[in-house]
């Protein structure tokens, strides 16, 4: 059981990625065993809603958010954004401002780790159009701070999917944390 596995983690959520199945009756089943939830739109958000979600356990990620969903996300009171780009930094930033909130963020990193996996699912190299580059990071970790209604909380990475090798888990972690400290 995963309570099991993490109970030496207790503060620990798991985010449902809703893009692997959006299925109501699904996401209720994890709603019910506590999970939180992954979102990348504005529909996946009405999904969550519709099922009761915690918004304090919903992570808002994925590429071109708009303000309209940056809103609709800071209204429902999301936990934190990965921000992908500078660009959507400012953008939350600003949307945060006019709503007179400040908006919590994640730096989704994009630590140049190749997973070995199906190139249309890898999303950890430098030529993803994921996260912000790894080398640009800190000047965006410094950006955000300055910024008013921005609150950093956290980096992210996320590489790929249907990856069977433990190696390109541990060099990105490994990066990150050379990131950190």
């Amino acid at each position: 059981e995963y309570k099991e596995a993490f109970k030496s983690y207790p503060k620990t959520t798991i985010c449902y990625s809703v893009k692997a199945s959006s299925n109501l009756s699904i996401l209720k089943i994890f709603n019910d065993m506590g999970s939180g939830f992954d979102i990348v739109s504005e529909g996946e958000l009405e999904r969550i809603k519709k099922i009761g979600a915690d918004p304090k356990k919903v992570v808002f990620s994925g590429v071109a958010k708009s303000d309209s969903e940056i809103k609709k996300a800071l209204d429902f009171g999301i936990c934190f954004f990965n921000v992908e780009s500078f660009d959507e930094l400012k953008a939350i930033n600003r949307v945060s401002s006019s709503c007179g909130v400040n908006a919590k963020i994640s730096i989704r990193v994009n630590p140049d780790i190749d997973p070995k996996t199906h190139p249309y699912i890898s999303t950890g190299l430098k030529t993803s159009k994921f996260g912000i580059a790894i080398e640009d990071s800190y000047d965006a970790y410094n950006e955000a701070a300055k910024m008013k209604n921005i609150d950093v909380v956290g980096i992210d990475a996320h590489i790929g999917s249907q990856i069977f090798d433990l190696q390109p888990f541990e060099d990105s972690l490994g990066r990150l944390e050379e990131l950190f400290y």
